[in-house]
């Protein structure tokens, strides 16, 4: 059996059809950043991504070291979720979770004084990271 050939027309339509038909992808992707989940909620939404601080320059001074894992996959996304909760509790600290050979780190904070690390020290601490500590290093403060 033979199927019946398309019609120039009708390709060129179904082409032109779907360039003026929005992505389905890049819709989702704005209603998720405005909050929309698509059945007409506006649900704030928190943004955890990395963040570039602009004009900021390095200084000794220290952060928390929340977290120290070995080097799989499984640490990894530990640091992560450990990062993640860090966050959730304390948004306005920065949260940095990088691979230090040969194991995963979760940081917190960027603290000139030994006195304000303590105090996020204990924070955390008391969330139930008893193994948490400060550690000394460059950290990046704003102008």
């Amino acid at each position: 059996m033979e199927s019946p050939a398309r019609q120039p027309n009708e390709k060129r339509e179904t082409e032109q059809t779907r360039k003026n038909e929005p992505n389905k992808k890049e819709t989702t992707q704005k209603n998720n950043a405005l909050g929309d989940d698509g059945d007409g909620l506006n649900i704030p939404v928190i943004d955890t991504r990395k963040k570039v601080m602009v004009g900021g320059y390095k200084v000794d001074g220290y952060r928390v070291q929340a977290y120290a894992g070995g080097n799989s996959r499984d640490d990894k996304n530990r640091a992560q979720q450990i990062g993640n909760r860090i966050k959730a509790a304390f948004p306005d600290q920065p949260i940095y979770v990088h691979f230090y050979s040969p194991r995963w780190i979760c940081r917190v904070g960027n603290y000139r004084s030994i006195e304000e690390a303590t105090r996020m020290l204990n924070a955390i601490q008391a969330m139930g990271y008893k193994q948490a500590v400060i550690v000394k290093g460059k950290i990046t403060v704003q102008n």
